[in-house]
């Protein structure tokens, strides 16, 4: 939820478990997919993310209103502030499980104070990945 009473959501695709996401086959998503909804009126306010996303998963706005997304497809983690893409974690169509890699990384949230981010990669690697608010490798939890 952002403030004014807006919502920040994705339209996306989704993949049964068990199977792996291939960017030939499915390509990106040549529709807007990130939608900013007046929740009084229904009205949409803004849209975009066309040609972006292969398979947008977590969103997640902080107080600053960034908005923060993770592509399950493309095994990374964004930071959009503005619109403008400020901060790109992971490598893109590169699953992997050390401190610069993610395997379809279910969500991202930050610190309430935005010194931190913590990224869910938890569909392959079961753990989470903390970076400081510049996306440099702070710590891992994991079993």
């Amino acid at each position: 939820m952002r403030s004014r009473g807006h919502m920040t959501l994705f339209v996306g695709l989704s993949f049964p478990d068990g199977v792996n996401f291939d960017k030939n086959k499915f390509g990106v998503i040549p529709e807007n997919t990130i939608l900013t909804v007046n929740t009084r009126t229904g009205q949409i306010i803004d849209q975009w993310g066309n040609n972006t996303f292969y398979m947008p998963h977590g969103l997640y706005v902080d107080a600053e209103e960034n908005i923060w997304l993770t592509d399950v497809g493309m095994h990374q983690v964004f930071k959009y502030s503005k619109g403008e893409r400020v901060l790109t974690l992971g490598e893109s169509f590169v699953a992997g499980d050390d401190s610069s890699h993610f395997c379809k990384p279910t969500d991202v949230v930050t610190s309430n104070d935005g010194s931190h981010i913590y990224v869910a990669d938890g569909y392959c690697n079961d753990r989470i990945v903390k970076f400081d608010s510049k996306g440099n490798f702070v710590k891992e939890y994991s079993n």
